[in-house]
């Protein structure tokens, strides 16, 4: 079952890329100049109290299924190229969400340097880390991000969740 969503999610995020690469600007032809380059750069992030591995399947998935998708498009479009990089890692999570902000960015301009078109896919934790990041604009980042993808993300103060047992899910922490 587990498999299926994923499979199933991660088709739909690749139809939303493909959708925003089409909508992405004006196409020259090939007699007009050179291809040009879009950029897809996924940065996946993991819930709290987890580990990069927890959004690896997601992250394999995506990463397999999505070339099918940029071969379409790139026929459809043969002034396009379109390159594709990801980035999984494993962030400190017993931290505030601005320090967890700041370290998706800080790992983003160390393994991403200079890449445009970097879409946040977070699950949980990750998703609500991912939001703040851009909505706050974190390190400058807001520009560089057109996508952010959130799985099962709280929305409300971490201290609102009540956790097995009782107390606060930030006191579990």
């Amino acid at each position: 079952m587990h498999n299926l969503i994923m499979k199933r999610l991660s088709f739909l995020i690749a139809a939303v890329l493909c959708l925003q690469l089409g909508f992405a600007g004006p196409v020259q032809s090939a007699a007009e100049g050179p291809v040009e380059v879009k950029e897809l750069n996924f940065v996946f992030l993991h819930g709290a109290g987890s580990v990069s591995c927890t959004t690896q399947l997601l992250a394999d998935t995506i990463v397999e299924q999505i070339p099918a998708y940029i071969v379409d498009y790139e026929q459809a479009h043969p002034d396009i190229e379109v390159h594709v990089d990801s980035l999984n890692r494993c962030y400190q999570n017993d931290v505030g969400i601005d320090v967890w902000a700041r370290n998706i960015v800080s790992s983003i301009n160390k393994y991403l340097p200079g890449k445009g078109s970097v879409i946040l896919i977070g699950h949980s934790m990750g998703g609500k880390s991912a939001i703040y990041t851009v909505a706050r604009n974190v390190g400058g980042i807001a520009e560089r991000v057109p996508l952010v993808v959130t799985i099962d993300s709280p929305i409300k103060s971490l201290d609102k969740y009540q956790v097995t047992g009782g107390g606060s899910f930030l006191n579990y922490c």
